[in-house]
């Protein structure tokens, strides 16, 4: 029979998983911010400076005004607790945000390799 304490002991057990799958999920959620901030920078540079002969070329090669990080939605959970509607995760949302996470980055890595693909394509020619 299990005891009381056993069951507890479980319960605490998985409660720290499951926060410290969260704090991951932030950790990566936050990277992705920054990598969008430094790209929405990057894409209002050369918007600034537009008027250079460079600034259209470089807005074509990086594709600038059709790629979005944005719609790679990937942490969905995490990004609510982010915003102050902490959810405690539970095994279906982990498993939900993992699937959903591998998806998107499947996406995002055909995309960049595809942007890779076409690079060299410029590079070559």
């Amino acid at each position: 029979m299990v005891s009381v304490e056993d069951k507890i002991s479980k319960i605490n057990v998985v409660d720290r998983h499951t926060k410290e799958f969260q704090n991951i999920l932030i950790k990566y959620n936050n990277g992705l911010i920054q990598l969008n901030k430094k790209y929405y920078s990057l894409k209002n540079i050369v918007q600034e400076n537009k008027d250079l002969k460079i600034s259209p070329m470089i807005k074509n090669i990086l594709k600038l005004d059709s790629f979005s990080l944005d719609r790679h939605n990937i942490f969905r959970f995490a990004t609510n607790s982010q915003e102050g509607a902490r959810t405690q995760l539970n095994s279906s949302m982990m498993a939900e945000d993992i699937n959903s996470l591998r998806k998107n980055l499947n996406e995002l890595k055909s995309e960049l390799k595809q942007e890779k693909k076409e690079l060299n394509n410029l590079t070559t020619d």
